[in-house]
């Protein structure tokens, strides 16, 4: 370029550098532009590749409206001791609340499994379910006491696994 501006004239070649700085600029945004466009594309392809795989990112039952709650973590040894499935009506305009006792104890099972993990699924999807909170015991115990409250005017209906080794 600086042969070319040496031969024409000092006005045109202010124009021409102008114009070609121009040109560069644009063509550099345009760059940018198609770049950053299919950066977007692919990262949205990934999310939706992402979205589509059950096991990626959240468990198959997850649903975004459910109060679920785990407690602790289970290990490739761990059993299920106990599934319950705890329901209780709506009262209008009231709040239904329960605890709920886990107790191993029996005279027929001196030695209980020590818990590692407690959940609790909420089965309303719709984000009218209940919530559950762990009063006392839990992971780490033979034991467990769960707090189930549900909204004003509606109910609660949890199923409840508790694994243990």
């Amino acid at each position: 370029t600086q042969v070319m501006l040496g031969l024409v004239s000092p006005k045109a070649s202010q124009k021409f550098h102008l114009s070609r700085f121009f040109y560069l600029y644009i063509l550099n945004n345009f760059i940018k532009i198609s770049v950053e466009e299919n950066m977007h594309k692919f990262l949205l392809l990934i999310c939706i590749v992402m979205g589509l795989s059950e096991n990626v990112l959240v468990e198959p039952a997850t649903v975004l409206d459910s109060h679920n709650a785990i407690w602790g973590a289970r290990s490739s040894r761990d059993v299920l001791i106990k599934r319950e499935i705890v329901k209780e009506t709506f009262k209008p305009l009231r709040i239904v609340s329960s605890d709920y006792e886990f107790r191993q104890k029996t005279d027929r099972n001196p030695y209980p499994r020590t818990i590692t993990q407690i959940v609790v699924t909420d089965l309303y999807t719709d984000g009218d379910g209940g919530y559950a909170t762990l009063k006392s015991g839990g992971p780490g115990m033979d034991f467990a006491v769960i707090h189930l409250k549900s909204q004003r005017g509606h109910g609660y209906h949890f199923t409840i696994d508790f694994y243990g080794q």
